[in-house]
C-alpha cells in the first residue's frame, strides 16, 4: 500500500504525526454517504473493500504475517454528526482506545486460550437471555440472534458493549470472518445505537486484532460513546511522549502529566468487578477524562 490512498469507496494517507510506525487514516470518499454511525460506513461493498483489499494490504506493509506475534487495531471514530475517520494503527508505538489502558503491557495473543467469556454469551444469545452467565445485560436487535451485543463489564465510556457472534472466529482477519460478517457486526452496531439513543452521539469501535491489541481470542468489536465525547486514543495528542518499546513517558518537570500518570496506574490497581470496585473505576474515568481535557487547553 503507498502513502497515498485512493481506492473505489475510500481515500485515505499515512498519517506522520501520532509517532506510530504504521498509522493509516481513512475516509469515505464525498459521494459515499454516512448511514447512522458505522452502519454500512457508506455501502456495503465500501466496507468488504475495506476487509477484502484494504486491511490485507495494511497487514502486508506492517510487516504482519503471523497475528501471534504481532497485530493490528482497527478503530472507527465518528464525531458528532459528522463521516467516519478510520485508524488502522501497527507497530510498539500504540496506545489503547481508552487512556486507561495506555500503561497496560502489550498482550499476547493465544487463540487457543479458554474464552468462557464468549462461550457463555454465545449461549445466553443462542438461548435469548436477558443476561450472560456473568450478569453482563445481552443486547439484541430484532431480526438477528447470531450478532448480538453484551455490556461490558468494565466500561470505558457513559455507554460501553461489546459486538459478538455465536459462531467462533479468532479475528477480524480469520478467514472465515467475511465482510459479510463485518457488515454484520456494524449494522448490529448502528441499530444498538439506536436502541440506546445514542445514534447522534459521538462513537467509537473497535476491533483488535492479534498479539499487542487483542485480549479475548474471539473476535468482538468495541462500542464506546459518551455525549462529551470520548479521549484520543494517542498519548501524544496530551503532550506524551512515546518510547521505541511503546512505553508511555510524561514530560520531565510536568506534574500535570505526571498526576494523571499516577491516576492510570491507580485505576489499573483496582481488582474485581464488586459494584465497589466499579464505582471507583467509574469515579476515576470521570477524573482522569477531566485532568487530559484540561491539559489538553494549556498544551
Amino acid at each position: 500500500m503507498s502513502n497515498e490512498v485512493n481506492t473505489t469507496y475510500f481515500s485515505g494517507k499515512q498519517d506522520p504525526c501520532r509517532a506510530i510506525k504504521y498509522h493509516l487514516l481513512l475516509q469515505l470518499k464525498q459521494n459515499q454517504q454516512l448511514q447512522g454511525p458505522g452502519g454500512h460506513l457508506g455501502s456495503r461493498a465500501a466496507v468488504a473493500e475495506l476487509r477484502n483489499k484494504i486491511l490485507p494490504d495494511f497487514m502486508a506493509q506492517a510487516g504482519i504475517q503471523d497475528l501471534t506475534e504481532k497485530g493490528l487495531r482497527l478503530a472507527v471514530d465518528i464525531p458528532q454528526g459528522e463521516k467516519p475517520i478510520i485508524h488502522l494503527i501497527a507497530g510498539p508505538n500504540v496506545a489503547a482506545q481508552c487512556a486507561q489502558d495506555w500503561l497496560s503491557p502489550a498482550v499476547p495473543w493465544n487463540p487457543q486460550a479458554p474464552a468462557a467469556f464468549f462461550e457463555r454469551c454465545a449461549e445466553a444469545a443462542r438461548n435469548g437471555a436477558k443476561r450472560m452467565a456473568f450478569g453482563n445485560q445481552m443486547l439484541y436487535v430484532s431480526d438477528r440472534r447470531e450478532v448480538f451485543g453484551v455490556m461490558d463489564g468494565d466500561p470505558k465510556a457513559t455507554t460501553h458493549f461489546l459486538i459478538l457472534a455465536t459462531d467462533v472466529f479468532g479475528n477480524v482477519m480469520d478467514k472465515g470472518f467475511t465482510a459479510e460478517h463485518l457488515n454484520a457486526f456494524f449494522e448490529t452496531a448502528f441499530q444498538l445505537c439506536e436502541q440506546f439513543g445514542i445514534i447522534n452521539q459521538p462513537v467509537r469501535f473497535i476491533a483488535n486484532t492479534g498479539t499487542g491489541f487483542q485480549v479475548g481470542p474471539r473476535v468482538h468489536l468495541h462500542v464506546l460513546s459518551s455525549p462529551e465525547g470520548l479521549p484520543s486514543m494517542f498519548p501524544v495528542d496530551y503532550g506524551f511522549s512515546v518510547a521505541e518499546s511503546g512505553i508511555i513517558v510524561s514530560p520531565s518537570g510536568s506534574p500535570a502529566h505526571d498526576r494523571i500518570i499516577d491516576l492510570i496506574k491507580e485505576r489499573q490497581q483496582i481488582k474485581g468487578f464488586t459494584e465497589e470496585a466499579k464505582s471507583k473505576r467509574k469515579e476515576l474515568d470521570q477524573t482522569i477524562f477531566a485532568q487530559l481535557s484540561e491539559l489538553l487547553l494549556i498544551l
